[in-house]
């Protein structure tokens, strides 16, 4: 009796414990969202008022790119001055803000600096430096959850992509977007792709966040680049008094790989070249928007 009793509960662990491997070499990998999100991060440009207190001028999106601090998003975000002439768009202090969970709001955490910038491409790199009170960082002991980046010339059009991004700076969690890839547009002087075409629309807070494939590798970084009218091109959507740094919605990604030069610069601590800003074309010369 005793020895059934035995193998019945032999039996039994075997059972469970077998159950337990089948169901982890079986569970379901996180999908390129889930595993992206904790990378996404939210830039605050403000300046610094009396006593220390911070006013908040706008904000947009961008990702983390490396564990020790750096992040790509894009020069309307990071040095919008480059792009629209206008001293509004001077700031104090660049804020990165980190989410601290699934469906939590961001929480602002870092100081950062321009580290590589081209204005023509849109594109900047930011780097961590220091805490909010102003501490420097030890940049190798960040261990931040960089995103790896992806090839974007092996894209096909219908190919599916997640785009990220923080709405505006109302305290939201990351939000993302699915859509497809549509198309290739090209410009003069740069070579291979210029753009990536997206049948996916998302709101001017999400300028500078990434797009990712199915294999959570960023492939794009949301721009502001194809306007099909005047009024789409605006200083500052607003919420509230905060402005994100690109009107209208946007259906356009800067390709990766434009961005990976600048990312190089920045990892091999080379100071930001200065690029000369493109001037507005008659007739599309940008207007503050009220607010």
């Amino acid at each position: 009796m005793r020895t059934r009793e035995y193998l019945l509960g032999s039996i039994l662990v075997i059972g469970i414990l077998l159950f337990s491997v089948l169901g982890q070499a079986y569970a379901a990998p996180p999908t390129p969202r889930v595993s992206a999100e904790p990378s996404v991060v939210q830039i605050i440009a403000a300046d610094e008022g009396r006593g220390g207190r911070l006013i908040l001028k706008w904000s947009g999106s961008g990702v983390l790119v490396s564990a020790d601090g750096l992040i790509l998003t894009n020069c309307q975000v990071a040095m919008p001055r480059l792009i629209w002439d206008d001293p509004e768009f001077d700031y104090d202090l660049l804020i990165v803000a980190l989410a601290t969970g699934p469906d939590e709001p961001p929480e602002a955490a870092y100081l950062a600096e321009v580290a590589q910038y081209d204005a023509d491409l849109d594109l900047a790199v930011l780097r961590i430096v220091q805490t909010l009170d102003g501490s420097p960082v030890d940049a190798s002991e960040l261990q931040l959850p960089a995103l790896p980046l992806g090839d974007s010339d092996a894209l096909a059009a219908g190919d599916k992509l997640v785009i990220l991004g923080y709405a505006g700076p109302t305290g939201e969690p990351v939000r993302s977007v699915t859509g497809s890839v549509t198309g290739f547009p090209s410009v003069r002087g740069i070579k291979g792709r210029a753009w990536i075409q997206t049948d996916a629309r998302v709101e001017g807070g999400f300028s500078g966040g990434p797009a990712v494939n199915q294999e959570g590798k960023v492939v794009g970084i949301v721009a502001a680049g194809v306007a099909t009218s005047a009024d789409e091109v605006v200083h500052c959507r607003y919420t509230g008094e905060t402005c994100s740094p690109a009107g209208g919605a946007i259906d356009t990604l800067r390709p990766v790989n434009l961005a990976l030069p600048l990312i190089r610069a920045a990892t091999s601590q080379l100071g930001p070249e200065p690029t000369p800003a493109p001037r507005p074309k008659p007739g599309r010369t940008p207007t503050p928007s009220p607010k």
